[in-house]
């Protein structure tokens, strides 16, 4: 006589099987699955100051990076900062350059230990837009974890070129900042 009952407990068994390896739960042998990786997505802006202004003559200039992320989804980390100095020679043709391979750290306005972003960069130039792409992990601080990655996009509005002309120069330029930690 078959057995009725058989192949709905199968398909129950490999259900809560299947539901236990994606929540992380099934411990197979000695190792556990990570259940999750507790991820952070930020929005907000960077801007970028130079000393002296920038024309279109390449000079020492000292740039002082200030990035301000207002909305962040995760609650234990809801907004942050970071800041950054670097000294090189620039213009208006070379107002943002690919950062060697490095570290900046993300100040959370809360209670979690800042996150050390370890990270390489690319920048790519569409219309009017500069596109700075750093990727890499969190090595430390809030949100480390062996597994996951983290990607920034800085978006930048090129200077204005009539201010590249005049003796003033550009004092700064500022666009979109947008970090994801996943």
């Amino acid at each position: 006589m078959p057995n009725i009952y058989r192949i709905p407990v199968r398909r129950a068994i490999r259900a809560s099987v299947a539901t236990l390896v994606a929540a992380g739960s099934l411990t197979v042998g000695t190792s556990t699955a990570h259940a999750s990786i507790e991820g952070q997505s930020c929005t907000g802006t960077q801007t970028v100051t130079y000393d002296p202004h920038l024309t279109n003559t390449p000079q020492v200039t000292t740039i002082t990076i200030h990035g301000v992320y207002s909305s962040c989804t995760n609650p234990a980390a809801p907004s942050g900062r970071y800041d950054l100095s670097v000294t090189d020679t620039f213009s208006c043709l070379t107002f943002v350059k690919v950062p060697p391979p490095g570290t900046r750290t993300f100040v959370w306005d809360s209670s979690a230990t800042p996150s050390v972003f370890s990270n390489t960069g690319i920048i790519n130039n569409v219309g009017g837009t500069t596109i700075l792409t750093n990727t890499g992990s969190i090595t430390s601080g809030t949100f480390a974890h062996p597994l996951n990655v983290a990607n920034e996009t800085v978006t930048l509005v090129n200077p204005d070129p009539a201010l590249c002309l005049s003796s003033s120069g550009v004092p700064s330029v500022s666009g979109i900042d947008v970090l994801n930690i996943l």
